[in-house]
């Protein structure tokens, strides 16, 4: 405050002093403590400040509780959650800063906007998927109810006040359990557990109660439970009865949406959803016309959804409903169908039990400690003309085996079977059958691996075009196909061709399956390549940073999206000479994808190599050189000294050896470039 200030209205405590803050006025009151609008002189932002509602804590207990609400919400990292920019102690006042939100209540901004059911829902998914961040870090909530979320003027929801939020691996209960001894919480909110006392028992499943009331309130306009009487009164109901039936109270809840609502609020916390985020999925399911998690799976069931979602399919569904009155021709041409799939899926067990597993029994003569890449192998060579009378089952085996190989990245071996699968496919079921399209997408991408742009473009071509004629433009082997395609226009230097078609795919994405969809980063990582190339930068970079933090959201740190997103980040970091933040990129990349793929993959190899370079171009050369030895040797050992990816790698030590002013040493890996005839004579 400035000197003369007068107090801001409505404060019952002196308004605090603390350094280099500005008290601009009272916000209000959140859990233990106030919450104050200040200055930030040294930045000139404002912020909210929070301190104890006394100024100082009146006991140990409540200290404990304010520190570990600093600690714990200072570890979460999400566009809807209020970050922690400062926390302290000033002249004894004890005081955390965060990102000041201006907005309102959720429940507050639902009834201005006069919000639809989808609209609601929409907002909540984005809530959900807020609390599984929390959830993915360890962290548990226990106190979400409207008035700590905040809506912003754009419509953006924020979660706020971690006071009674708790560490998964926290067993401290006593920080749970208010000053007279109540457990703390908003009663209309809390879990049956929770009302309990069940201390022990409140996990992540806790915030998955308390997410169900605040959709049920906000769908219905009243609350799942009786709230009137003393406190004790409405804990006792919340242990001991169930909820209410949301479509008595609102009859345009369907029976889904019932069944979310109910699979939520599930007095047993075994039967809700696990965490967030499976009830933030369940939602987009319903936004999307997707089968639901809270539905029973029944074959009527599916069939209701596949014809809500397809309806172009609808009257082809419709005429087999018709002729299956019928009975006698239906039935038979379905025995015939039942039969013949029969036949191969028995021809296809066969030989993976004689054939391919028979090779390691040994009592069938097989051999012991023969690995996968050894029974890919046999199962490979086996194949030749065992099924000349049967080529699609042949076909089948063919792709499976081209598709594992791929995934091991031993891409010869794919590409012969695959090639294999495809022409068996194409000549017997057609070109515009799914499973010929199936084997074009996987064979185009191998050749993209193997740097092979020119042909993997003919394929995966030809699998996009197929595709589009028999799936919905939301399919997700579509969208998936047009990516690689894309990414191979982006290796051939057609840049912009691979926006086109990743623009197209994004705008699907997020149209019919959600901006945070699962399947967005993919297509956001392919755009901010094209952006990049194309002198990009700034767009590039927001909209890769953008598509990582989703993938890290929804996927986790081990799922290949987003190893990829974060390798391709760390290079524009380093290209743009931020090499801290490239740095860390890589490390977690690379360790993800040792998990992921194992130490000798392809995708690896490439990481350990960049993390190298990174270190080379840093000037730490003492660290780079044992990495990019690393990445030469294990890559000659698996692919040969003639291996584009060793090659690639001695490059990396001729240029880290130069630059640290060894030049013997430079000269020993260059000798290593020339052909290997060279070399003998």
């Amino acid at each position: 405050m400035r000197d003369g200030a007068p107090p801001p209205p409505g404060s019952l405590m002196p308004v605090p002093q603390i350094k280099d803050y500005e008290i601009l006025g009272k916000l209000g009151e959140a859990g233990q403590g106030q919450i104050w609008r200040a200055l930030q002189i040294s930045t000139n932002r404002q912020v909210a400040l929070k301190v104890p509602r006394s100024g100082v804590f009146g006991s140990g207990k409540a200290l404990a509780r304010f520190e570990r609400e600093v600690e714990l919400a200072a570890k979460l990292k999400h566009p809807n959650i209020a970050r922690i920019h400062d926390s302290g102690i000033h002249r004894g006042v004890y005081y955390y800063v965060m990102d000041l939100i201006e907005g309102v209540h959720l429940d507050e901004y639902v009834k201005q906007q006069a919000m639809g059911v989808r609209q609601i829902l929409e907002i909540m998914r984005t809530v959900c998927q807020a609390v599984q961040h929390a959830h993915q870090s360890g962290v548990i909530h226990r106190d979400l109810k409207p008035p700590n979320i905040i809506v912003s003027a754009d419509g953006q929801p924020y979660i706020v006040d971690f006071g009674l939020a708790k560490n998964l691996l926290d067993d401290d209960l006593n920080l749970t359990i208010s000053e007279d001894g109540q457990t703390a919480g908003t009663p209309a909110y809390m879990s049956p557990e929770q009302a309990a006392g069940h201390l022990d028992r409140l996990d992540t499943r806790t915030d998955v109660y308390s997410l169900g009331v605040i959709l049920f309130t906000l769908l219905t306009g009243e609350s799942p439970h009786d709230l009137s009487g003393t406190r004790h009164e409405v804990i006792h109901r919340i242990i001991h009865q169930d909820v209410k039936r949301p479509r008595k109270i609102c009859p345009k809840i369907n029976g889904e949406l019932e069944s979310l609502l109910l699979k939520a609020l599930d007095h047993d916390p075994d039967r809700r959803y696990s965490a967030a985020g499976a009830l933030a999925q369940d939602i987009d399911n319903y936004l999307t016309g997707a089968p639901l998690q809270a539905v029973p799976p029944s074959s009527t069931y599916q069939l209701r959804k596949l014809i809500r979602r397809n309806r172009k399919l609808a009257a082809g569904i419709a005429a087999v409903i018709l002729v299956s009155l019928a009975g006698s021709v239906v039935s038979t041409a379905f025995s015939i169908r039942a039969r013949r799939e029969a036949r191969t899926s028995k021809a296809i067990g066969d030989f993976l039990r004689d054939d391919l597993l028979g090779s390691v029994d040994p009592f069938k003569g097989g051999h012991k400690n023969v690995s996968l890449e050894s029974l890919l192998d046999i199962a490979s060579e086996n194949l030749k003309g065992k099924f000349e009378d049967r080529p699609l089952v042949e076909a089948s085996i063919r792709f499976t085996l081209g598709f594992t190989y791929k995934n091991l990245g031993r891409y010869e071996a794919a590409e012969s079977n695959l090639t294999r699968a495809h022409e068996l496919r194409r000549e017997r079921a057609g070109a515009s059958d799914m499973e010929t399209l199936s084997c074009a997408r996987e064979l185009g991408w191998v050749y993209w691996r193997q740097g092979r742009y020119d042909q993997a473009q003919v394929f995966l071509v030809e699998a996009v075009e197929g595709m589009r004629e028999v799936l919905s433009e939301d399919d997700p082997n579509l969208l998936s196909t047009i990516s690689r395609l894309a990414w191979t226009y982006w290796s051939l230097g057609q840049y912009e061709q691979a926006e086109r078609l990743q623009a197209g795919a994004l705008d699907v994405v997020q149209r019919k399956l959600g901006s945070e969809s699962p399947h967005a980063p993919d297509h956001m990582e392919g755009l901010a390549a094209a952006y990049w190339r194309q002198g990009r930068s700034g767009e590039a970079v927001e909209l890769c940073e953008k598509a990582l933090d989703i993938s890290r959201r929804h996927q986790g740190e081990l799922w290949t999206e987003t190893a990829n997103i974060s390798k391709f980040l760390a290079l524009m970091y380093q290209e743009l000479g931020r090499y801290d933040e490239a740095l860390e990129l890589n490390l977690r990349a690379l360790e993800a994808r040792r998990q992921i793929y194992g130490p000798q993959h392809l995708e690896t190899l490439i990481m350990v190599g960049r993390l190298g370079s990174l270190y080379a171009e840093m000037g730490q050369y003492d660290t780079a050189e044992p990495l990019l030895v690393e990445a030469e040797e294990t890559s000659r050992r698996v692919w040969g000294e003639e291996h584009q990816m060793t090659r690639a790698n001695i490059y990396n030590l001729i240029n880290l050896y130069e630059s640290w002013g060894k030049p013997n040493e430079a000269a020993m890996w260059r000798a290593k470039l020339a052909p290997k005839r060279a070399r003998e004579k």
